[in-house]
């Protein structure tokens, strides 16, 4: 077919070129295209690559947030069951009279706590003695009473000690470690954490102590299964730096086991950076870590570094500013190193492909130099296609902006999320995607489409599609240079819809009652304090429902706790169906309710 065309078409020219001249010129060619075509095809995987990295360095500042927040809500819950318990009722009926039958109401209380809540390996109330009056075991998601005659004296551990030894109202908070029985670590492991206040009578007098075991291990399986993920390892660090939560489960623990298994002796730079920033991104040989210093105490609340082997570690006490962990999100090198693998086989088998088709090419344009143009077009259209089809595998949207701001380049993934087609949008200018542009334009200053020459990120951004919807995306803006002078920038984005959601159930989730679904009674006094200022302002009144249901004791000790939540839930739904649209319902504790009756201004 070639030689017909050449017959055909170049007929006139009856001689062959030289053939040295034919090979000089096809050297030249062909090794200044492999030189193109390798540079073309390392920029963009480099690109993919950066853009590849920035999104997981993203993703882990988002997810150590994440995993900061649930420690956070844990330990206030856990507060929070532990000062119910002890300025309960019924401890303070118990306290007063000493009764057999005060003791079981009391028990009874204790089993069902352990019960609903599933993560107290031990839930107990010890008098100034230190022995246990009421003790229940979770026995593996099976609580029980323990009986009378299986009852310990604990005067001697520390955590009775150091309980007895602060003031009514405060709360000690002991290190997260192993459990330890007859001075031995309890094996299999059992991470443990005990949460113990002072049970004061109605006097104001230390009678003894309500102890929680909080179950560690269900604190450190969560932050495994929320924040692990395939290309990072979460970990979790006391302040002296020996592993809690380790991707190799022998170098955790290390303080209890008499191995110097410290995170600071493997990466001491990174720990360097973490003393002195406590919270932060760092990239090294190792790979990427992020890391977050976590407060979880509050105001009030003490520890100690006492554990039940006096030799092990001196007593002191702790502050809350001074009991903290580290949490850190790590992606090996390996895995980094596995990102750039997969792009250099991948560019080096394009690499080949594109020989295949140029080196031909490239030939024939050698041997007739009068379809010099033609042929140097195709292998133009060719390149075009070519890079065309590398951005299109990119996960991400992608588009490509000149330096007045129009669209130069559109990606499959951004026509799919935006409903344009590429030739729609060609020559177009940016803010035909941009919702708000029109109404504020100095909003968009802080993203320089071409002039300002550095990576910036804003996240939520929100794109107009072209049905005229709105989308949340992160967006990453990169300045695009060609011959060191900037020529354009490169955007790329990803849909955050669903994670934007997940976010706001977890706010949700933060300000309601978990048995009820109406506000709790955190959220109920931030609104208290809102509805007061917002009636000053405007100088009306608003009105307040306190409802308390009448012997809700007795439907407990008749019908169990189960029966008495489900009355809690039924009492909620039918307040509810009463209320208008802008009154708010909430529980202020137990059987207790407040309603909030708004007056429009």
């Amino acid at each position: 077919m070639i030689n017909q065309f050449k017959l055909h078409n170049l007929g006139h020219l009856d001689q062959k070129p030289p053939t040295a001249s034919v090979l000089r010129l096809f050297s030249g060619t062909s090794l200044g295209i492999m030189l193109i075509s390798a540079l073309v095809i390392a920029l963009l995987h480099y690109l993919d690559f950066t853009i590849k990295m920035n999104i997981v360095k993203t993703k882990e500042m988002s997810r150590i947030h994440i995993g900061t927040e649930s420690i956070g809500r844990q330990f206030r819950a856990i507060t929070s069951d532990l000062k119910y318990l002890a300025n309960s009722g019924y401890l303070l009926n118990f306290m007063d009279r000493h009764t057999q039958e005060d003791k079981e109401i009391l028990a009874s209380e204790f089993l069902a706590i352990t019960r609903t809540k599933g993560i107290y390996d031990q839930t107990r109330y010890l008098d100034n003695t230190g022995m246990e009056i009421v003790r229940v075991n979770l026995n593996v998601d099976r609580p029980g009473i323990v009986p009378q005659g299986k009852l310990q004296n604990k005067s001697n551990r520390y955590y009775f000690k150091d309980t007895m030894g602060i003031s009514c109202g405060e709360v000690f908070v002991s290190p997260l470690d192993l459990n330890i029985e007859k001075g031995q670590i309890e094996q299999p492991f059992k991470p443990m954490i005990r949460f113990g206040m002072p049970a004061c009578d109605r006097q104001g007098r230390k009678q003894g102590v309500v102890l929680f075991n909080y179950l560690g291990a269900r604190l450190l399986e969560h932050l495994r299964e929320t924040l692990g993920a395939e290309e990072s390892q979460p970990m979790l660090l006391n302040n002296g730096g020996f592993w809690l939560l380790s991707p190799a489960s022998a170098d955790e623990w290390g303080f209890m086991r008499n191995k110097d298994h410290r995170f600071q002796n493997r990466f001491p730079g990174i720990w360097e950076e973490i003393e002195k920033n406590k919270n932060g991104q760092v990239t090294t040989k190792a790979g990427i870590f992020t890391f977050q210093t976590i407060y979880p105490l509050e105001e009030g609340q003490i520890s100690s570094t006492a554990v039940d082997d006096p030799s092990s570690m001196n007593r002191e006490f702790i502050q809350a500013r001074n009991y903290h962990w580290v949490l850190i999100l790590h992606v090996p090198s390996r895995q980094i190193l596995q990102q750039i693998e997969q792009r250099f086989s991948r560019g080096f088998f394009q690499f080949c492909l594109s020989l295949v088709f140029l080196l031909p090419l490239t030939w024939l344009f050698s041997k007739e130099r009068i379809r010099a143009v033609t042929i140097a077009n195709e292998a133009g259209n060719r390149t075009e296609k070519f890079a065309r089809t590398v951005t299109a595998q990119l996960a991400e949207g992608l588009m490509v902006l000149d330096r007045d701001g129009q669209f130069q380049m559109i990606n499959p993934k951004a026509e799919a999320l935006l409903g344009w087609q590429e030739n729609k949008l060609l020559n177009e200018k940016v803010e035909r995607i941009l919702p708000e542009f029109q109404q504020d334009k100095n909003k968009f200053d802080n993203i320089d489409w071409a002039n300002n020459g550095i990576v910036k990120q804003a996240e939520p951004f929100y794109l107009r599609q072209k049905n005229g919807d709105e989308i949340p995306v992160s967006l990453l803006v990169a300045p695009m240079y060609n011959n060191g002078t900037m020529v354009g920038t490169i955007m790329t984005f990803q849909d955050i819809t669903k994670r934007l959601a997940i976010e706001e159930k977890l706010k949700s989730m933060a300000a309601h009652d978990p048995l009820t679904g109406v506000k709790n009674r955190g959220e109920l006094e931030r609104l208290l304090v809102s509805e007061l200022a917002r009636c000053k302002r405007y100088g009306r009144s608003y009105s307040i429902l306190m409802i308390d249901i009448d012997h809700f004791k007795k439907i407990n000790d008749t019908h169990g706790h189960q029966r008495g939540d489900e009355v809690l839930k039924t009492m909620c739904h039918y307040i509810q169906t009463i209320l208008r649209g802008s009154d708010v319902i909430g529980r202020y504790g137990g059987e207790e309710f407040i309603v909030i009756l708004k007056v429009d201004p």
